[in-house]
């Protein structure tokens, strides 16, 4: 009697794991049926572990003053696109412009064509990227540069 019984649970352990074994092979073979119009989906896009630096947003405005000893600041760093406002506050006309003089040729839409006089200001948009010298054009002596990353 025992041996019909250890042969019964034998069998049954043998036939469960058939069964098992065949479900698991079947599910694996036809797998979520497709939909007539379905296309294959393609994987997502890989995600790096560390996320590209942005740089800091462009700076709206930047100022340079003009006084009778020269520019202040002489160098400043810029984004593309910045607006550079060359404020005179001396006693007499300033006419900031790009190098060189007198033709201003290097960068020949930063210059105002113009004097600017006292109190009063002129407003440039640097579009282009670049190292751009300047001087005064009236006091060529009075110079810096503007970086425009």
């Amino acid at each position: 009697m025992r041996k019909n019984i250890i042969l019964f649970l034998v069998t049954l352990v043998l036939v469960l794991t058939g069964v098992f074994f065949i479900l698991i092979l079947n599910n694996k073979k036809s797998g979520p049926s497709p939909t007539p119009d379905a296309t294959p989906s393609s994987p997502p896009p890989a995600q790096s572990l560390f996320p590209p630096v942005q740089p800091p947003p462009p700076t709206a405005s930047v100022s340079i003053i003009i006084t009778d000893n020269g520019y202040k600041p002489k160098t400043i760093t810029i984004r593309k696109g910045t607006a550079v406002t060359f404020e005179n506050r001396g006693i007499t006309e300033y006419w900031p412009a790009s190098n060189i003089h007198p033709t201003h040729e290097i960068y020949s839409e930063f210059d105002p064509r113009k004097p600017i006089p006292p109190g009063e200001s002129w407003t440039f948009v640097f579009d282009k990227e670049g190292v751009w010298r300047f001087h005064d054009h009236l006091y060529p002596t009075f110079a810096g540069l503007i970086t425009v990353e």
